[in-house]
């Protein structure tokens, strides 16, 4: 049995909702611990610290940005590992900063102007509201793939709806479209063929402390914008057919990282599509050559590093 403290998250029905304090989280796990057979069960909880402190920076507002610079100088580091995280040291923070982190995990009114209202993730309020209510009395909302329209407020019907893969008959694949990207996700027809491109881009500046798997989605949704068809991956969850070159170091910039794209058709302008790539990467990711290729790598590649230390 896994037990956690529950986080009232953003843009949720359970947004107005207050979290359990800390010395309730504590009490209610100890409870289980007392009254559960010690023999056929094993228990697993997530540490109430960390859940207090995730509700903190779930709930939060743009205060939290200095006490976070704050922890930081008086210690923080890798507080996603228990072994290293020290809520104490985040209080003492919070102190100087003159927070007091047990007000964020408080119940909001309804009609509370929260930290978040000015980010639209574009469900209606009124239904997140209707949804609370539904919550709290066990009402089921029904499935909007299989059941209608339920006004959320996020589909146009035009460019996001519902999608539902069904099987027809003949035992091939039918689906709904899902917005104008005829590729995203990937038709019947996708994988008709394997042309194999080898994409060459630099990583300068502030876009090097993301991380390596931040960096694959920001080029997945590149490659989406650009409206680029790619082969997809088989099995439950599809993903676009890419291969990348060894992950950096965060924090490291870089004029030469690659990616293989493969393809069902070959590019016909290989150009027109590094511009529109580039039109719409970030500041600081550029792509500079795009080749057909082999798919292959090689097993020895040759990196150079340039390390520049800070003066005395």
């Amino acid at each position: 049995m896994s037990v956690g403290t529950f986080v009232p998250k953003p843009h949720t029905p359970f947004q107005w909702h207050g979290q359990l304090s800390l010395e309730e989280s504590r009490e209610r796990i100890q409870f289980l611990k007392d009254i559960l057979p010690r023999k056929g069960i094993k228990l697993k909880w997530h540490d109430p610290e960390m859940s207090f402190l995730e509700g903190v920076f779930s709930r939060g507002d743009r205060r939290l940005a200095g006490l976070i610079e704050k922890a930081w100088s008086l210690g923080a580091r890798l507080d996603g590992w228990s072994d290293h995280f020290d809520l104490n040291l985040w209080q003492h923070a919070a102190e100087q900063c003159g927070l007091d982190l047990s007000r964020y995990l408080r119940p909001r009114d309804s009609a509370e102007v929260l930290p978040w209202h000015h980010l639209n993730s574009g469900i209606e309020e009124d239904f997140l509201k209707e949804e609370m209510e539904k919550a709290l009395s066990e009402s089921y909302t029904p499935d909007c793939r299989y059941h209608g329209c339920q006004n959320c407020g996020l589909c146009d019907f035009t460019t996001i709806m519902p999608i539902v893969h069904t099987t027809a008959a003949q035992g091939q694949s039918e689906e709904l479209p899902v917005s104008n990207a005829e590729s995203y996700p990937p038709g019947k027809d996708s994988n008709d063929g394997h042309f194999k491109y080898i994409v060459s881009y630099s990583r300068i500046g502030d876009i090097c402390f993301l991380g390596h798997l931040e960096i694959l989605q920001l080029i997945f949704r590149t490659l989406r914008r650009a409206r680029l068809r790619t082969n997809f991956s088989k099995g439950f969850n599809p993903s676009p057919k890419i291969s990348f070159g060894g992950a950096l170091p965060v924090g490291m910039e870089s004029e030469a990282e690659f990616f293989i794209m493969d393809l069902p058709t070959p590019l016909s302008d290989p150009q027109a599509t590094l511009r529109a790539l580039n039109r719409n990467l970030p500041e600081g990711i550029r792509i500079h050559e795009i080749n057909m290729h082999s798919g292959k790598i090689p097993q020895n590649i040759c990196n150079t590093y340039l390390v520049t230390f800070p003066r005395p």
